[in-house]
């Protein structure tokens, strides 16, 4: 499991030193969209017009998959993962539109109450995460708060297995000083302070951070001190 302790890694590339303003854009509003059931953005005439450059098959793909997650059949909705999964594997990868797409896609998709639909997303949002995560930072802890929420939840043994995997797969993906910003602006959520078990998954997931994290690496001592 991701917070077990373990032997030190390389450190990950590293961002600025934390500072509470840097969780400025890491919210309570960007916060809510990841616990409660996102709304999915719908392409205005504006977006058509300034992406009139790009492939229209791009387009339809991506709106089936939105029509499918909208059904209330089952059966459509997972027929709907497997196209985003196929999307997300395809080579011509996803403009910004339909990246935001995407991510409310996921956000949405992760509040589905039927087991396998919630399994299968978790599977695709693996394998999303290692192919883009490194246009993703800003949602991050979106994600991030997430995972730790349904981690908290009752599961079925297959999918709580799946929301470690992500978690673990969220812990070396990105900088461990940018995870411990997303931590900070989390831990301060009304969500987390009002569950006990999240609080405490998250605390171990700090833990395990601070351990693996070289913390001496960028600190640079002023002259006086060496003198």
């Amino acid at each position: 499991q991701w917070y077990q302790r373990r032997v030190r890694e390389p450190a990950a590339p590293r961002t600025p030193a934390i500072r509470k303003s840097a969780s400025a854009n890491l919210n309570q509003d960007s916060l809510a969209s990841a616990f409660g059931r996102g709304t999915i953005p719908r392409m205005t005439s504006q977006d058509s017009i300034a992406s009139s450059t790009d492939s229209s098959s791009h387009d339809v793909d991506i709106q089936e998959i939105v029509r499918a997650s909208e059904s209330s059949s089952w059966k459509i909705r997972e027929e709907g993962v497997h196209k985003l999964k196929t999307r997300i594997n395809e080579e011509r990868g996803f403009n910004t539109r339909e990246r935001r797409l995407v991510l409310h896609l996921f956000e949405t998709l992760l509040n589905d109450n039927h087991a396998k639909i919630l399994g299968t997303t978790l599977d695709v949002l693996d394998e999303f995460l290692a192919l883009y995560r490194t246009n993703l930072t800003d949602w991050g802890s979106n994600i991030l708060a997430k995972a730790l929420y349904l981690q908290s939840m009752k599961q079925t043994q297959s999918n709580f297995d799946r929301v470690m995997r992500l978690l673990d797969t969220l812990h070396r993906s990105f900088p461990y000083d940018l995870q411990l910003t997303w931590c900070f602006s989390i831990l301060d959520s009304r969500q987390v302070n009002s569950n006990a078990k999240m609080k405490g998954t998250l605390l171990e997931y700090m833990s395990c951070t601070f351990e693996v994290m070289d913390l001496w690496s960028s600190y640079k001592p002023k002259r006086a001190l060496l003198d």
